[in-house]
Formats: structure tokens, sequence, C-alpha cells
């Protein structure tokens, strides 16, 4: 039954043991800091109440204020950004890894975590966090039309997408200029 298991699921267990690996490794050997100025002032001022700020939804700032309250000492704000960061890489990751024969993924995987991986867990800012779940969902959506998976998959890409635009809608504004540009 534990064979059954790890053969059906090897690709979920294979992304999200590298994005352990990886993100163990940059939080013990690299620093983890705000990239811009701005990021830490809305940090600090979510932390004390204030949810009024337009660069992302009420209720993410809403629920980065409740989970403040709960890890005090701790920044909510910079957890929250990094546990996004794990998700969205954990999708691209498990994208590869279904879409490709599993050297040939585990490779590509391996390099996207090093070419992102320290951006995402130990440079973070919200805007960069907003774009990498955008196109883990758009990249979730699209294997699962192309692979003809099930709801879920959508589901999950659709979430991805909307999480990423509550937290930084701006971004989405400058990508859809972009496209209407190049069409």
């Amino acid at each position: 039954m534990a064979k059954k298991f790890l053969k059906n699921h090897s690709s979920v267990l294979t992304a999200v043991f590298v994005n352990v690996f990886f993100l163990t490794f940059i939080l013990l050997y690299c620093g983890v800091y705000y990239e811009l100025s701005d990021d830490w002032f809305f940090a600090k001022n979510i932390a004390d109440g204030n949810y009024d700020y337009t660069f992302c939804s009420f209720y993410i700032q809403y629920l980065t204020g409740l989970l403040q309250k709960v890890i005090y000492p701790v920044n909510a704000f910079m957890v929250l950004q990094i546990a996004l960061g794990f998700v969205s890489l954990t999708t691209i990751c498990y994208i590869f890894l279904e879409t490709f024969k599993f050297k040939k993924g585990f490779l590509f995987i391996l390099i996207i975590e090093c070419l992102f991986a320290v951006n995402i867990y130990s440079i973070v800012t919200f805007t960069k966090t907003a774009a990498f779940l955008a196109v883990a969902g758009g990249l979730m959506m699209l294997w699962a039309y192309q692979s003809k998976k099930h709801l879920g998959f959508w589901v999950y890409g659709i979430v991805l997408v909307m999480f990423g635009s509550f937290y930084r809608m701006k971004i989405f504004y400058s990508v859809l200029a972009e496209i209407g540009r190049a069409h």
C-alpha cells in the first residue's frame, strides 16, 4: 500500500521535498529581508492593525493582521510571503515533474530552484510573490487543459491566480497591458 501511494504521488512528494530542502538551506545560510523599503513599511503598518492600503486586498491584510496576533514576535507578512512562494514554486516543480520524464523534470526543477528560490525565500517583495502565484496558477491551468486533468487542478490554478491578484492587483494591469500590446 505504501509503495502504491509513493508511486501515485511521487511528483508531489519530490516537488515538496526539493522545495523544503531549498527553503531550509536558504533560511539557514542566507539572510531574509525585504527587497524594497515599502514592503517593510506595509508589514509594520499591517501588524499595527492598519488595513486600508490599496496595494493589496483588505482580506489579505486582515488575514495577515490576524496571523500577526497569533505569531506575535515573528513578522507575519514575511511568513505569509515565504509560504506563498513555497506554494508557487512547489506547484511549478510539480508541473515540470508531471510533464517530463523524471530525470529531465528533476533537472528542470533544480534549474528553476537555483534561479528563483533565493529571490522568493530570501529577498522578499509582495509584487514578486504575486507574480509567482499568478505564474504558478496560470501554468497549472494550462497544464490541466493540455493534459485533460480533472476539475480540481483547474480550481487550484484559479485559486492561485486569484490569490496573486488579491495580493497585488496592480501587477495584473501591467501584464494585461503587455498582452494587449502584443496582440
